[in-house]
């Protein structure tokens, strides 16, 4: 017996065109109502309901992989502790046990050789006591466990399902197992046979079945046939059209046991048809529709930096030459008014004939101060922070010596006896610090280049 992955090329996603909003209300209907038949030891309702769940949730996001472990764990137990019967559910449970344990990364050679003993029984048994659905799903869970098809049960298999189906869906059901068991797998034929024998309008618990059985069967194909194969194509649109179609017949009410007794005995004539899909049905649907991709992504700091880090000292760089570039022009527009109210203040104290070393004092203490606010505002840009601030302090000072210097003026008798030296003394020490900050800045710009190299 040969255990393994099949050697053709890896399939893509089972699920195309149908409305993603439909599948996933179809996915959370079948998903709560296949929970609520769980108990607390992990187990739905009996064993083939607790090996889809199994197989199902390990097919799910990594958020259910705990409730997969449990459920396989559950049905260990059974399998060596409880001794599975050899009728059809607990066969097609084992099987699935054996796939749930292999996509779990926990295969054991023992569960698949007693799954391929049981359904090689179970296949050479009464077809009328072996229900189509069960074998096929024995089908698709021993795939890609064992690949020779000379060994169990694949001999036993395809003798069982060469013979043609009453109708229904056991018909779409024997023609994807008689494919897969048999020696040479046909795509072609399949895909097309398929398409043939599946209904547009199946009932909705007939519907549930073909959903996992086209799901199966496109995983497949897929294997095997291009993706913009036309047969193929055709059996997408069929599936897509069957899913939306029970998307709208069906809600959570669907999946609820109706309670009979309340009509009362006798029941009446007039009972509305009752539309009732049980657990089993919602969980192939459930496997149907799994996913492994996950609904929300957390990331941890380093890895959220790692990501967005690029895009964010983009993004910043721009902000910041916007900001950059505003406050220069900002700032060159305040000395600009600062330079023509000195002069306004100029003109207008001369006008009106005050004394000339008033009005030159004042124009000089409107300029002074406008261009302090000049600086200030340059300050907010790409202005180094102590050379911004070396000229707001030096143009502040020079505001309040004008100041004084016009009161100065304005006295009949000075208070100051030597103004000049005094403004000298002041303006060389505010230069004089001004200088050194300039100097600092134009060291730093020309040494940036090569510390960005490095």
């Amino acid at each position: 017996m040969e255990l393994g992955v099949s050697t053709e090329r890896d399939s893509g996603p089972a699920l195309v065109s149908v409305s993603v909003a439909g599948v996933k209300h179809l996915h959370r209907l079948t998903h709560r109502a296949a929970n609520r038949s769980r108990s607390v030891e992990d187990w739905w309702e009996n064993s083939l309901c607790t090996a889809l769940a199994a197989v199902a949730r390990a097919r799910h996001s990594s958020g259910s992989r705990d409730e997969a472990e449990r459920a396989l764990d559950r049905l260990r137990r059974w399998w060596r502790d409880e001794t599975p019967r050899r009728i059809s559910p607990d066969v097609a449970a084992l099987a699935l046990t054996a796939r749930a344990a292999a996509d779990l990364q926990r295969s054991d050679p023992n569960l698949v050789a007693d799954a391929a003993a049981a359904v090689d029984d179970l296949a050479r048994r009464e077809p009328s006591a072996v229900p189509m659905l069960h074998l096929a799903l024995s089908v698709w869970a021993l795939d890609a466990l064992i690949l020779d098809r000379s060994d169990k049960p694949w001999s036993a298999l395809r003798e069982r399902l060469a013979m043609r189906a009453a109708g229904g869906v056991d018909e779409p059901l024997r023609i994807y197992a008689a494919a897969v068991a048999a020696e040479h797998f046909d795509p072609n034929a399949l895909v097309q046979n398929l398409y043939s024998a599946i209904g547009t309008s199946p009932s909705a618990s007939d519907a549930c079945v073909l959903i996992w059985l086209m799901t199966a069967a496109l995983e497949r194909l897929s294997k095997s046939l291009d993706a913009k194969d036309n047969a193929l194509q055709l059996l997408v649109q069929r599936r897509a059209a069957i899913v939306d179609r029970l998307v709208g017949d069906i809600d959570d009410e669907t999946f609820l046991q109706p309670e009979l007794e309340e009509f009362g005995e006798p029941i009446p004539d007039n009972l509305p048809a009752i539309s009732f899909l049980s657990a089993f049905e919602a969980l192939l649907v459930d496997l149907a529709l799994a996913s492994p991709e996950e609904a929300e992504a957390w990331l941890t700091l380093p890895e959220a930096e790692a990501l967005f880090a690029s895009e964010a000292k983009s993004a910043r760089r721009q902000l910041e030459h916007a900001a950059n570039v505003s406050a220069r022009w900002l700032a060159l527009l305040v000395g600009v008014l600062s330079v023509a109210a000195g002069a306004v203040a100029w003109l207008g104290l001369t006008d009106l004939h005050w004394k000339h070393g008033v009005v030159a004092s004042l124009a000089v203490l409107t300029t002074a101060l406008g261009l302090a606010a000049a600086a200030l505002v340059a300050n907010r840009g790409d202005l180094p922070e102590k050379l911004a601030e070396s000229l707001g302090i030096g143009l502040v000072t020079i505001g309040g010596l004008a100041a004084l210097e016009a009161l100065n003026e304005h006295r009949a008798k000075p208070f100051i006896s030597d103004n000049i030296g005094l403004i000298a003394g002041v303006l060389i020490t505010a230069a004089a610090v001004a200088a050194w900050n300039l100097a600092v800045w134009l060291s730093t710009k020309q040494s940036s280049p090569s510390e960005r190299r490095h």
